[in-house]
């Protein structure tokens, strides 16, 4: 069964601020990105293309229902995440909850669970079928702040422990973590190590733009404001149990592309991440 999968942070309608986001104003207009954000998905959505969206905000999530409804699609919503499929898929299962929930089951360290219990970021975990085919989806969105680089890694860490034993799993969002990355690296290899302390996961993933490109080369945000002056890097992933085929992926924007050109949102982006997406088969 061949799959569109398409994630995107679309930048939260309450986060759109000047003081936020250094750009041209009228480029962070909500109703201007709304109706860009639905031109972008007009532009690459075809049969059976799922949708992982990040930071979804009330007034784009109303959009979101009218424009899928008349799409026959479906909305999972959870604490500022969606997940939009066909709605010929069935639901098999689903599990929303914060990530946080996971950590007794997965960690003995009382100390670490504390510190774990701190982040309230959430995941969408479901089950669809069609005809005989069988898939786990699943979508969050890993703590942004950099000094917190050890809860990046036990959220990733969590997230795959919990789907260890899901078949044909497509794991997408905003990991907020560089390629270079002890969370990356954990995802990628199944095994990274933090503070001397080595940290597995039993299957490790594919990043779908990885192997088609011999390399994480593009980019997935390119933007400016308060706490980075400039930030152009990728966060944002699309992994893929081993056994599911990777057909294609989106374009590549690569650093060089775009170092000199003007931050994002823009008169073509309407969040400060870009959409990334590429096709799969399901065996």
């Amino acid at each position: 069964m061949k799959l569109k999968i398409i994630t995107y942070n679309i930048l939260a309608d309450y986060l759109n601020s000047p003081d936020f986001v250094l750009v041209d104003k009228k480029y962070l207009d909500n109703e201007y990105r709304i109706e860009l954000l639905l031109k972008q998905m007009d532009s690459v959505i075809e049969n059976n293309s799922i949708l992982f969206l990040q930071e979804v905000g009330a007034t784009q999530l109303s959009n979101l229902y009218m424009y899928f409804e008349k799409k026959n699609y479906k909305i999972l919503y959870f604490r500022h995440l969606a997940i939009c499929y066909p709605n010929k898929f069935k639901l098999e299962f689903i599990e929303m909850n914060k990530i946080n929930t996971l950590s007794k089951k997965y960690i003995k360290d009382k100390n670490l669970i504390k510190k774990i219990d701190y982040f309230q970021h959430s995941y969408i975990l479901a089950k669809l079928s069609y005809k005989n085919k069988k898939f786990t989806i699943c979508t969050t969105h890993i703590v942004a702040n950099p000094d917190y680089n050890i809860i990046k890694v036990y959220q990733s860490f969590l997230l795959s422990k919990r789907l260890e034993k899901e078949d044909n799993v497509i794991f997408c969002g905003d990991f907020n973590s560089i390629p270079t990355s002890e969370s990356f690296k954990l995802l990628k290899t199944g095994k990274t190590k933090i503070n001397d302390k080595n940290i597995k996961i039993k299957n490790n993933f594919n990043s779908l733009y990885d192997p088609l490109n011999k390399g994480e080369l593009n980019i997935t945000t390119h933007t400016s404001n308060k706490v980075t002056s400039k930030f152009t890097e990728t966060l944002d992933y699309i992994w893929l149990n081993p056994n599911i085929e990777i057909v294609n992926s989106g374009p590549i924007i690569t650093k060089d592309e775009f170092k000199n050109k003007p931050f994002i949102p823009d008169k073509n982006n309407p969040s400060d991440h870009f959409m990334i997406y590429g096709t799969i088969i399901i065996k």
